[in-house]
C-alpha cells in the first residue's frame, strides 16, 4: 500500500489519536473488530495501526501484517507495533490466549449450558 503523505494527511491522521497514555488510542472510526479505520486519499479504508507503522518505519506490502505487542486494537503507537505474517498473527493470538473458545468459536455445536447438562 502506498500512501501519499502530505502535511494535511499527517495533521488529519494524528488529530484522531489520543497519545496521553501508554497506548496511543485511535479516537476516529473503528471497524467491526474494534481496530482504527481511516480513509486514505484513494477512498480506500485502511487500518489506522498499519498507517501509523508506515509513517514511522516505511511502506508495507499488502501481505504484511502489523501486529500489536500491547493487544489493544485501537493502539497506533509505533513502538507497540511489529511486522509479521498471518501465521505469526495466529501464533501470537494463541500464545496470549486470545483465541475464541467454547460457544464463541464459529464451528461450535453446543452451548456452555448444553455441555454442562451433558456432563
Amino acid at each position: 500500500m502506498a500512501v501519499r503523505v502530505t502535511r494535511c494527511f499527517l495533521e488529519r491522521f494524528w488529530e484522531k489519536v489520543d497519545s496521553s497514555g501508554d497506548c496511543w488510542k485511535w479516537v476516529g472510526c473503528l471497524d467491526g473488530k474494534g481496530y482504527g479505520s481511516y480513509t486514505v486519499r484513494t477512498g480506500k479504508r485502511e487500518s489506522a495501526h498499519r498507517i501509523s507503522w508506515m509513517l514511522a518505519y516505511g511502506q508495507l506490502d499488502e501481505k504484511q501484517f502489523v501486529l500489536h505487542h500491547c493487544d489493544n486494537p485501537r493502539c497506533v503507537r509505533p513502538e507497540h507495533l511489529f511486522l509479521g505474517t498471518q501465521a505469526d498473527n495466529i501464533a501470537d493470538m494463541v500464545a496470549k490466549g486470545r483465541g475464541a473458545k467454547g460457544e464463541k468459536q464459529g464451528s461450535a455445536k453446543l452451548t456452555a449450558a448444553q455441555v454442562k447438562q451433558i456432563k
